[in-house]
């Protein structure tokens, strides 16, 4: 379910700012693309020479492929780093991206970051407006912080051992994920498919069968072959249940899919919680494939576009 978010106001940026990330920012820096279909960024804000001149590298290279009007705004309590990060970022984007507005929020307070100026405040009732509709729009509630909606969304639970996680699929059942099966392949695209849309949890013996197929390359490309945008939420809620429900050497893959069910779904936030439990023996290309797009904040839209995305339709199709 889609979600329309206008401000008529600059502190109503606030609201804005915290649906798309989920969480409420502190001491960050965000760019906002006023371009329709153009790519939103949030970085910690930098607050040293070294820290700045990486950021606004990174953000200058990410954004010279969507040229388009653009607004800043420093989530800090420092005018000062403020004001060298707006300085600093409208140079390098200087004939790529044109910058509307520079603001810096500091609690309830909304300043130009240029001059300094109070110009809004933010209120406890438009706080409340932006989470309802959010909420309304089928979308979490925003949390306090990033280490909050990190907790929500990826909560202590006591680990499975891995002997039994491994034992509920046995030794055949994983030598035909090693052999690719034609199968396995079938048997994987139809689970995931219906535990997307039912919503339902799969069983342990099934939870632990997808986890370490997706071990292999070929069961991993047919996962990711159902993900789109339109069910991108149903599979990040699949995944983050297999996640949670695994030992920590069978983590790696299903934070993989996660990651990407995530990016594919608009959250770049959740994309990149998922993306950093990335652990042990993973396959490399899906990884770098990930971390790419999140680092350049390529568009989720774009991926159906890609060679990569077509192989995999055409591999994985019910038709095929």
């Amino acid at each position: 379910m889609t979600i329309n978010l206008r401000a008529t106001r600059p502190a109503e940026l606030w609201g804005v700012i915290e649906t798309l990330l989920g969480f409420a920012p502190d001491d960050d820096f965000i760019i906002l693309s006023l371009t329709p279909g153009g790519p939103h960024a949030r970085i910690d804000h930098p607050h040293d020479n070294a820290a700045l001149v990486g950021s606004v590298a990174s953000l200058g290279a990410n954004f010279r492929r969507y040229p388009g009007d653009v607004m800043f705004i420093a989530v800090t309590d420092n005018p000062d780093h403020a004001l060298d990060m707006v300085t600093a970022t409208t140079a390098i984007m200087d004939g790529i991206c044109e910058v509307r507005h520079a603001l810096r929020i500091d609690g309830d307070n909304v300043y130009d970051a240029v001059t300094g100026d109070l110009i809004d405040q933010i209120t406890p009732d438009l706080r409340t407006k932006y989470r309802s509709a959010a909420v309304l729009a089928g979308r979490r509630t925003p949390t306090g912080s990033r280490e909050a909606l990190e907790a929500d969304l990826f909560p202590e639970r006591e680990e499975v051992p891995a002997h039994h996680f491994e034992g509920l699929v046995g030794p055949d059942a994983q030598e035909t994920f090693i052999n690719r099966h034609s199968d396995e392949v079938a048997w994987v695209i139809e689970t995931v498919r219906t535990h997307a849309v039912t919503g339902l949890k799969p069983d342990d013996a099934d939870a632990a069968r997808l986890v370490i197929a997706v071990r292999n390359d070929t069961l991993l490309q047919a996962v990711i072959a159902q993900i789109d945008q339109d069910n991108a939420n149903s599979h990040a809620a699949l995944w983050n249940d297999l996640f949670s429900r695994c030992p920590a050497e069978h983590r790696g893959q299903p934070a993989l899919v996660l990651a990407f069910a995530y990016w594919m779904a608009g959250d770049g936030a959740a994309a990149w919680m998922a993306y950093d439990r990335v652990t042990g023996w993973t396959i490399w290309q899906f990884q770098s494939l990930i971390r790419m797009v999140l680092t350049e904040a390529i568009r989720p839209g774009e991926w159906a576009k890609t060679e990569k995305a077509r192989q995999m339709a055409e591999w994985f199709s019910p038709d095929a």
